[in-house]
């Protein structure tokens, strides 16, 4: 649900996620069920190429051409949509951080609420209308979750990294916030003054991350123009002879 508190203040922590999912977004009658089409019927008239744009997104289109390739449409049509739905602020356009060519910019939903009813929710309102919420988490939502979050996780290490920042632990004047990629490789958290930077990668699955891991980082790294350089891993499972 991201940090949003109209969100979170309705999560039970004595309950399962299951129990708060269900209470919160999976039944035909809980708190948010309704909460992204009532979200997109203040803001737009027609909602079909709307829905199905965030959809694609939401399940791994990031640019504009896969977008495209996956809902049919010429890329110019689908430009006209994803811009109006970037000036309502309901997609957030990104560009690799110190680069600036716009041609690799990607789409993420802003939304973290939307994000997950259309990951989830929005192409199984046949069994929630139906009242089978229990299968849909048992069958579908459990065994995604965690590809659904390993693709989230890398939100959290990038707060606590400029968490960091900001407590002073490794003070800097932040200029580049981001995260970089290009045909090669990517780094998942990147924020920098201009000299110094500090270069993150996220691991959220069962393989056991250790010096590879980093070593791949500190190569892919030299690809920005910095002169100091400090590393964190992230990961749901380390090798603890290393790290």
């Amino acid at each position: 649900f991201g940090s949003n508190n109209r969100y979170l203040k309705y999560i039970d922590t004595n309950k399962t996620i299951k129990e708060n999912l269900i209470s919160m977004i999976l039944k035909k009658d809980s708190l948010f069920i309704n909460e992204t089409e009532n979200i997109l019927k203040t803001e737009l008239r027609t909602l079909q190429v709307y829905n199905m744009i965030f959809s694609v997104i939401a399940n791994g289109a990031k640019t504009l051409s896969e977008i495209s390739e996956q809902l049919g449409l010429p890329t110019s049509i689908c430009n006209k949509y994803t811009t109006v739905l970037i000036n309502l602020g309901m997609l957030t356009k990104i560009k690799p951080v110190y680069d600036n060519d716009t041609r690799k910019s990607e789409y993420e939903i802003t939304n973290k609420l939307m994000d997950f009813y259309y990951y989830f929710v929005f192409g199984n309102m046949d069994e929630i209308s139906i009242g089978k919420e229990e299968r849909l988490f048992d069958e579908k939502i459990a065994p995604n979750m965690d590809k659904y979050l390993a693709k989230r996780f890398s939100l959290i290490c990038h707060e606590y990294v400029i968490k960091q920042i900001m407590e002073e632990k490794n003070p800097m004047t932040i200029i580049e916030n981001g995260k970089w990629w290009d045909k090669n490789a990517a780094i998942d958290v990147v924020v920098g003054d201009g000299v110094k930077a500090i270069f993150a990668n996220c691991f959220w699955n069962d393989e056991t991350i250790g010096t590879e891991e980093l070593t791949q980082l500190e190569i892919a790294s030299k690809n920005i123009d910095v002169t100091e350089r400090k590393y964190y891993l992230f990961a749901k499972k380390t090798d603890c002879d290393y790290f």
